[in-house]
């Protein structure tokens, strides 16, 4: 997905065509802001774009720290922007291109910063490395990345340089533009709608984005056709809404159809072909708007890298293009070129469309995402997901092909999405961060703190669904609970009038001694080296891991349900994989066998005849010493005049067999070698 940009950006690391994000979609319906909403971000947050003040990618929303009174918000690539209800604007995350508007090119911040200059705003739009603003007078503040031209003011260089690109670290004025309500800022293109419903765009134009019935522009902006000034879009009128992609855009018309122009390889256009009547750059596009087919009453729309969302007055989400990573949200994997309703879903006010994946907001707050997983951009407390998808450079990929719920937030009244981020403008829910101790008795008992944010006022708390025995609130970051009997691992979660905290591996509170259920794999070699992923529960305080009774060669306790530990070496046969903990020793049973298996390294020869006779040496390891201890066989039937002088070396006899290449396999208390190459002998 990653390349390397010769030429561009000095050499750092750009997307390739198929990144992109998409900035806030809003519809009527709704739910209400309130004082207490705050932003929230999750995923990808290596540039500061979550603005918790730290770069650790979250699977679950974080807030947003240092802002208040927000009015609307917006992702770009790596940064996001907030406005607030006083007009200013706040930004945070990646800058390496001026994107922050801080008057100063720097990595990221990983807080929100004030944007410079900048008041009386009354709309703002995020595109990948650049953003509009639109003030009071209805006239258009850009900056930014402007290697493309997208910041419109006739230029395509800019007062700085960023990454031997231009750019301008503080906002400049479009030229020309005035009476706008609505901006869109693309992958390296603009949009803005006047009062009169009609629509104009700048920036970059190779893919035909611009809408002006070429994929050719007045001006070169590094090497590709381009506008650095606003050109009106071809045959536009009675336009509400607008939503840019990485190098296609919509329009959502006042009767309730959708119209859109520009890139069409995955069927972004959404008119029944990936095809269009001009090749831009060796793809398929269309410069002129045209409709997108079987839609109507539209309310809402949103952008993704390439695919399309449209929310229906019925609270229901049709998708079309891309859909290698499941953004289009039909279970499938399969490019949409005309729009499919997405999965399971009703009842929704709001959309967003990020890089690969999509979010949607219910009119009961909550937040809904799929698609692509990688980074943990749904937000669903994994950084996996159902399905496994195959993505561009065709490597397995995290998915989900249907929505599944954005953990750590309620009440949301806004999205965005970013390349690999979500962010969302809503009531934080409590959190639990720490739980100590998180190892007590089945009884129940047990007096246990709770750390977290956001406590007070905590209504309920929960251990694995049972109710506290009882629990006190001593700050909003504490909670002092007792116990409840229980058995295994549990949430420890609180509920507040916010909701109830997600269930997080840092939450979680075990019972009594330990139990394995499961380990995987489930045999390795005799001399041991074996990497083992040991499932369960109560594994919090493990002091030892055993198999047998050999003491495991390492072990970590990744959480309370997994260990992962280094097998011993042991004689050949089953034993049985043990958890030590201060509470007990896990009780054996069927789900924790492990096998140590003998190991066939060489043969000598490796060929004789069919006839069978022929003597050989077999080379390994975890023989049974003797003539009985040991069975080979080649292929499936039984060898004779075995012989094992040690556990690493024996003779056989060869029995006869068809012309062919067999596998000798060893067997010592009922565990077999593994098949291997080592192991080949070819009779002939």
């Amino acid at each position: 997905m990653w390349h390397r940009a010769k030429g561009t950006r000095g050499g750092a690391w750009a997307l390739a065509p198929a990144a992109f994000v998409a900035a806030l979609t809003l519809a009527a319906g709704m739910p209400a802001p309130a004082a207490a909403f705050s932003a929230l971000a999750w995923g990808h947050n290596k540039s500061g774009q979550l603005g918790d003040g730290t770069t650790n990618n979250s699977d679950v929303a974080v807030e947003t720290t240092g802002l208040s009174g927000l009015s609307t918000i917006a992702a770009g690539g790596w940064h996001n922007l907030a406005l607030l209800s006083n007009g200013d604007v706040m930004s945070w995350g990646g800058n390496l291109f001026g994107e922050l508007g801080i008057g100063k090119v720097t990595n990221y911040s990983v807080v929100p910063v004030a944007v410079s200059g900048l008041h009386g705003v009354s709309a703002i739009s995020a595109g990948a490395y650049h953003n509009e603003a639109v003030l009071s007078s209805g006239e258009v503040m850009t900056w930014g990345e402007n290697a493309f031209g997208q910041l419109g003011d006739g230029e395509s260089t800019g007062p700085s340089i960023c990454q031997q690109l231009a750019c301008s670290t503080t906002p400049v004025k479009v030229g020309g533009l005035g009476g706008v309500t609505e901006v869109a800022a693309g992958g390296a293109d603009s949009l803005a709608r006047l009062k009169d419903g009609t629509v104009t765009a700048w920036g970059r134009n190779d893919f035909g984005q611009l809408g002006v019935g070429t994929a050719t522009g007045p001006s070169k902006c590094s090497g590709v056709a381009c506008s650095t000034t606003p050109m009106a879009v071809s045959g536009l009128s009675g336009v509400t809404a607008l939503a840019a992609g990485l190098k296609f855009n919509l329009a959502l018309l006042a009767d309730g159809t959708v119209m859109a122009w520009g890139g069409n390889a995955a069927g972004e256009l959404g008119n029944g072909t990936m095809t269009g009547p001009t090749s831009c750059k060796g793809a398929p596009c269309n410069p002129t708007p045209m409709p997108v087919s079987g839609l109507s009453n539209v309310t809402a729309l949103a952008a993704g890298g390439g695919h399309a969302l449209a929310l229906l007055s019925n609270g229901t989400v049709m998708a079309w293009g891309n859909n290698i990573w499941g953004e289009d949200g039909d279970g499938t994997t399969t490019n949409r070129d005309v729009p499919v309703q997405v999965s399971g879903l009703s009842g929704v006010v709001a959309i967003a469309g990020g890089r690969a994946f999509s979010l949607a907001v219910l009119k009961s707050g909550t937040v809904m995402a799929w698609g692509n997983n990688n980074y943990a951009q749904l937000g669903d407390g994994t950084t996996s997901g159902p399905e496994i998808c195959t993505g561009l450079n065709e490597a397995l990929e995290a998915c989900s092909t249907t929505p599944v719920l954005v953990h750590g937030l309620s009440q949301a009244s806004g999205i965005a999405g970013g390349f690999f981020h979500g962010l969302a403008y809503g009531q934080p829910l409590p959190r639990v961060t720490k739980v100590s101790p998180d190892l007590g008795p089945t009884s129940g008992g047990t007096s246990v703190t709770i750390t977290g944010a956001r406590l007070s006022g905590a209504t309920a708390v929960d251990f694995g669904g049972v109710s506290a025995a009882s629990f006190t609130v001593t700050s909003p970051e504490s909670i002092t609970a007792v116990s409840p009997p229980g058995a295994g691992t549990v949430d420890v979660t609180v509920t507040t009038a916010a909701g109830t905290s997600p269930a997080l591996q840092a939450d979680q509170f075990s019972y009594g001694p330990p139990s394995v259920t499961k380990v995987s794999p489930l045999a390795g070699p005799v001399g041991g080296g074996t990497s083992v992923t040991i499932s369960g529960s109560s594994f919090n305080e493990a002091t030892g891991v055993e198999f047998g009774s050999v003491s495991a060669g390492s072990f970590k306790v990744s959480s309370a349900t997994s260990i992962t530990a280094v097998s011993p070496s042991e004689p050949a046969g089953a034993v049985d994989v043990t958890v030590i903990t201060p509470h007990g020793t896990s009780v054996v049973s069927p789900h924790d066998r492990f096998k140590f298996q003998p190991m066939v390294t060489a043969l000598n020869p490796t060929r004789a005849p069919a006839a069978g006779g022929a003597s050989v040496t077999v080379s390994g390891a975890g023989f049974g010493v003797g003539t009985s201890a040991t069975v080979f066989k080649f292929g499936a039937t039984r060898a004779t005049g075995v012989n094992c002088a040690s556990t690493t070396t024996c003779t056989v006899s060869a029995p006869a067999h068809e012309a062919g290449t067999v596998n000798v396999t060893a067997m010592v208390r009922n565990v077999s070698s593994p098949k291997t190459v080592a192991n080949r002998f070819t009779y002939e």
